[in-house]
């Protein structure tokens, strides 16, 4: 009865649960966002070896299932490794998610400047509703994880915008181009399997999200999807103007590789090692103390020698059981001595040597390791690192560029106005150099504004129209600066300074001379 009852009380906290749940769902979205389904990846069950890597590695980049296999691997080095795990935790942690936005200049035009603002608003709120800093931190992580990460802008100006991404096996790479943008296509038979794997009930059985299949393709997924599915064709075609692929080491070819991937084969070695001296280690942890006989015992009277073994053997064992271990052995007994497991540790060279190749295929280097110093004590360059996520920045830029013009003839706005999105520079601790390098070029070699600023990342055309707007709205009157001596010149203070005019004076010469020296030295 007890069990009973305790079952009926879960049962009936599941059944409110469910309730209140299922109306939650029902409710208006105010926001009126959209959704998306997360999607369950591919997962391998291979143990990494040589000879897997060697395969995986044949014509990869135009073979679909290499490339899925691989990033399984990767995806559970990263979750386990301690090398590659905090690389990619690193990038995570510190990516540069700032960008900023250029407009061509209109300010002879007060009709187009209006069009400008315009734009300006739509491309902000675009970019508020999709969330682009997180977008672009998911999107870079995933093109540097598994080498792809295939984009597609849904919704429209009434709806709202979202932007999905499609896993790889979902969405396939085609054999074709349109301009320089490689032709994407959705597996409807994989996307349906992978629906339904992911669907979830409540206890009464009815559908948490979506009743069928059908109504939750119509809902999150392009128009050109669900009428494939509809028409039960195999694939869909993506529609090339929505759709952009980050890639990253295709080497021209339909698919990305991760840089992740050289590293796996001397972390299989690094591996190795910690197993077998794991093995090692517990060998030498086990203490071994042998008792030796005089074997001419055994030569006469085999039976009367192992009564003597046996004899010291319980002798020695009584001993042994106390804290301090005293014994006199019985006259056969030869010696008696410890022995130890003769097995070597894998020397700290051949980890080290490992250990850096990683590093090296992840980009990561050592400035200077040249007094033995460890790993955490070098100087570490990560410019090779930084230099990878910079060209997978650029890729980003493209596809919200490309996603920008859709926006914009949405909402009847001309392309003239379509500004460019261009990532902040990841490597921002080179800055200070530079800086350095921008003032030389401007004020020794009187180089151009156009080169001074785009040496720091900053845009001239943007520049200009801000120091334009700032003189329109008299921000030089606005912002005095504070009166400090950085600030006043001399003259300001020249009928102030020496010493004062006085007719009682008993030193008219000395004022004089100063009258004298502000005149014609204070100049």
């Amino acid at each position: 009865m007890e069990d009973s009852t305790i079952i009926a009380t879960t049962l009936a906290k599941r059944e409110m649960i469910d309730k209140i749940f299922a109306k939650s769902m029902k409710e208006f979205d105010a926001s009126n966002k959209q959704y998306s389904a997360y999607l369950k990846g591919t997962n391998s069950n291979d143990t990494i070896t040589h000879d897997l890597l060697q395969q995986l590695a044949q014509n990869c980049r135009n073979e679909l299932e290499n490339i899925v296999k691989i990033n399984s691997l990767i995806e559970k080095e990263i979750t386990l490794n301690g090398i590659i795990g905090k690389t990619y935790e690193a990038i995570e942690t510190n990516l540069n998610t700032d960008y900023k936005l250029t407009y061509k200049d209109f300010t002879d035009s007060k009709i187009k400047l209006k069009q400008v603002e315009k734009a300006k608003n739509i491309i902000n709120n675009f970019n508020e509703s999709i969330e682009i800093e997180t977008l672009m931190s998911n999107s870079i992580l995933n093109t540097y994880a598994t080498g792809n990460e295939i984009l597609y802008l849904r919704g429209n100006s009434k709806t709202g915008y979202i932007i999905d991404n499609f896993p790889l096996k979902v969405a396939i790479v085609s054999p074709y181009k349109m301009g320089n943008d490689p032709v994407c296509l959705i597996n409807v038979k994989v996307l349906e399997d992978q629906l339904k794997k992911t669907a979830l009930k409540l206890k009464s059985g009815k559908a948490m999200f979506f009743d069928n299949t059908e109504k939750e393709i119509k809902a999150n997924y392009p128009e050109e999807v669900y009428k494939a599915y509809k028409n039960r064709e195999t694939y869909a075609i993506l529609n090339p103007n929505r759709t952009y692929i980050m890639r990253i080491n295709n080497m021209n070819k339909k698919y990305g590789l991760s840089p992740i991937f050289k590293a796996l084969d001397d972390n299989l070695m690094l591996q190795s090692f910690k197993d077998a001296d794991r093995l090692n280690a517990k060998a030498r942890a086990k203490k071994i103390l042998a008792q030796f006989l005089n074997e001419k015992l055994l030569e006469n009277n085999k039976t009367y020698g192992y009564d003597l073994m046996t004899y010291a053997h319980n002798n020695l064992m009584q001993a042994w059981r106390q804290e301090m271990v005293i014994t006199t052995p019985p006259a056969c007994v030869e010696r008696i001595e410890y022995i130890e497991p003769k097995v070597e540790m894998t020397d700290q060279k051949t980890y080290q040597e490992y250990k850096n190749n990683v590093y090296n295929a992840l980009g990561v280097g050592f400035l200077s390791n040249q007094n033995g110093n460890s790993v955490s004590s070098a100087n570490i360059s990560i410019k090779q690192l930084m230099n990878t996520i910079n060209a997978i920045s650029r890729q980003f830029e493209n596809a919200m560029n490309k996603f920008y013009k859709v926006v914009l003839s949405d909402n009847g706005i001309k392309l003239d106005f379509l500004p460019k999105l261009t990532v902040v520079d990841s490597e921002l601790m080179e800055f200070s150099l530079r800086k350095e390098l921008s003032e030389f070029v401007f004020n020794r070699l009187n180089s151009s504004y156009e080169t001074a600023y785009n040496i720091l990342g900053f845009d001239v055309e943007d520049e200009k129209q801000k120091r334009i707007n700032e003189n329109n709205n008299d921000y030089e009157n606005i912002f005095v600066p504070h009166q400090t001596s950085a600030t006043l010149s001399s003259k300001q203070f020249e009928n102030n300074v020496g010493r004062p005019s006085d007719d009682k004076s008993d030193n008219p010469d000395k004022q004089a001379y100063d009258k004298d020296y502000n005149d014609n030295e204070r100049e």
